[in-house]
Order: C-alpha cells, then structure tokens, then sequence
C-alpha cells in the first residue's frame, strides 16, 4: 500500500561538530584530504542510520561533501572567475566569498556528484 503522504528532503542536513571539525583541521593544513574524506564517511553513515532507525523510506548523505550549497557546482565547471573587488551584489541578494561571477562560456568538466570521480 502507498503511503498517504509525501515529502522531499530540500537541502543539507546539518553538519555534526565532528564534521565541522574536521573541515577546520584540513583548512588549517592539520589533516590531509584522505583524513577529511574518511570524516565526512563516518558522518554520512551515521546520518543515513539515524533515518534508517526512524523509518525513513527515502534517506540523504546529508550533502556532507559539501562545504556550501554552491561548492560542488563550481569545482565541477569552467567560466566562472572571481568578482572584482569593486562588483556589488545583485539588490536583495547577499555576497558570498569569493564571489564568483560568469566570465567565459560556462562548460561542465566533470561531474557534480561524483567526488572521487576527479581524484578528491
């Protein structure tokens, strides 16, 4: 029988303070990217357990591999280059740094989401 409701996971889930941890360390230079990957795999685990355990029919990562909403988009993309200094967002909109803007004719060179796919 379906079920009579439906409902979509729209975002990321929280990080754990583990994850955001280790997402410092790496940006220090403290643990290698290896070190941060094998973090962020525990931390989906777990997540994907934790949804398991309440029922969940349909379970996310938690988009843990991302370091913001936009991260894996512009690593996995030519054309865009940072703002100058002297560019202003867009009214109602907020800056996020670095801002990037659309430089060059935007080409995807590889895929958006499939991380070890471009040796990270």
């Amino acid at each position: 029988m379906a079920t009579p409701y439906r409902a979509d996971q729209i975002g990321s889930l929280l990080r754990p303070p583990e994850l955001l941890q280790a997402r410092l360390a790496h940006e220090q230079g403290h643990i290698t990217l290896e070190q941060l990957h094998q973090s962020e795999d525990r931390a989906i685990l777990h997540a994907l357990e934790l949804q398991r355990q309440v029922g969940l029919d349909v379970v996310t990562d938690g988009e843990y591999r991302r370091a913001e909403f936009r991260s894996v988009f512009d690593q996995a993309v030519e054309g865009l280059i940072e703002a100058s200094a002297t560019t202003s967002p867009a009214p109602g909109t907020r800056a996020v740094s670095p801002r990037l803007v659309i430089g060059d004719r935007v080409r995807q060179v590889r895929h958006m989401t499939a991380r070890r796919a471009w040796g990270e």
